[in-house]
């Protein structure tokens, strides 16, 4: 089941509940499979050790205004992570968020948007009412 969907020139995102998440070219329309896909067999970097990427299942995905080409914000039910689909195999690491006080925050986000004039990464949790803004490093 898809859970979210965005797009970034000609590139959408696809993320759904079986952990995958899905880069497909806009420019190819009617092709039935995506140019790229990290899933629950890829693997990531946790913070400098290699292991399956264990997610959970894919929340949101944000593409649109990312400071780094092709490079998405996915919120899964495991955390926060970057996925950068520059590459045939896209790289996946689990992301150094931390927010305007300078707390790393892992926590299980319901919605993410990147801010194309900061870089920065708005993100809301559950049922608070509040939005954390957090700078996404690459480390």
């Amino acid at each position: 089941m898809v859970t979210c969907l965005d797009v970034a020139g000609d590139l959408l995102l696809s993320g759904s509940i079986d952990q995958s998440i899905a880069a497909w070219d806009l420019r190819a329309v009617g092709h039935t499979k995506p140019m790229a896909v990290a899933g629950a067999t890829s693997i990531a970097n946790y913070h400098g050790q290699q292991m399956q990427w264990q997610n959970g299942g894919i929340l949101k995905a944000s593409l649109d205004g990312s400071p780094i080409d092709k490079l998405a914000a996915v919120a899964t039910v495991q955390g926060l992570f970057t996925v950068d689909f520059s590459t045939a195999t896209p790289l996946i690491n689990a992301a150094h968020a931390f927010d305007a006080n300078g707390s790393n925050t892992p926590k299980q986000y319901s919605d993410i948007k990147w801010s194309s004039q900061t870089g920065w990464l708005y993100a809301s949790a559950g049922d608070r009412a509040a939005v954390d803004l957090l700078e996404i490093t690459q480390a």
